[in-house]
């Protein structure tokens, strides 16, 4: 081993190998590895890989993939932590796509939500299901009864799974529909029993 690593130390041209995928490795982590695998018989380049992969997919804003492989990454890491003089596999490093990645998942959250959100309010500001809701419920509050401000409300929020339907919709006054929130309340129920 001291022979493989003199021939890559020495060099003054060499600094990494190149692997499937056309990512290259530091001669330090392919060493380390080597002398992982010298040590214990555990061979983790493949481990590396993957992480290599998984990295991609964060630097590269899939999201969606590496949340699906998120327990994966951390299973990963920790195999590849064991490794004695990989520079890749530093704790600061690992904080510092653990933190990416938190915060990633929550700029995804929030862009997604917002979708939904604006997808929601184009739906309840088209004429037509305006005027719909407000002939069959009149141009009132279902909850507190005032004839102002009043506003198209999901009964089931589309935070929760609600849909962008007629029958998902009643009208409420801004008023009570900002104290509803997100809690699923049927004010057409009392409606009906008036």
């Amino acid at each position: 081993m001291s022979e493989l690593r003199q021939f890559i130390g020495d060099s003054k041209t060499f600094n990494s190998f190149v692997f499937n995928g056309l990512y290259s490795m530091s001669s330090n982590d392919f060493i380390a590895l080597y002398e992982h695998f010298q040590r214990t018989g555990e061979n983790l380049l493949d481990s590396y890989s993957r992480i290599i992969y998984l990295e991609w997919d964060i630097a590269e804003h899939r999201l969606h993939q590496f949340m699906y492989d998120d327990d994966d990454y951390c299973i990963l890491l920790k195999d590849l932590n064991k490794l004695e003089g990989a520079s890749f596999f530093s704790p600061e490093k690992h904080k510092y796509y653990r933190d990416f990645i938190v915060a990633k998942y929550q700029e995804y959250i929030d862009l997604t939500s917002g979708i939904d959100r604006i997808m929601a309010c184009s739906y309840t500001n088209k004429l037509d299901v305006r005027a719909f809701i407000y002939e069959k419920h009149g141009k009132q509050c279902l909850s507190c009864g005032s004839k102002e401000n009043i506003t198209l409300d999901h009964i089931i929020p589309i935070a929760k799974g609600g849909l962008n339907d007629i029958d998902n919709l009643q009208p409420l006054c801004k008023s009570c529909n900002s104290k509803k929130a997100t809690k699923i309340i049927d004010y057409r129920v009392k409606e009906e029993r008036n």
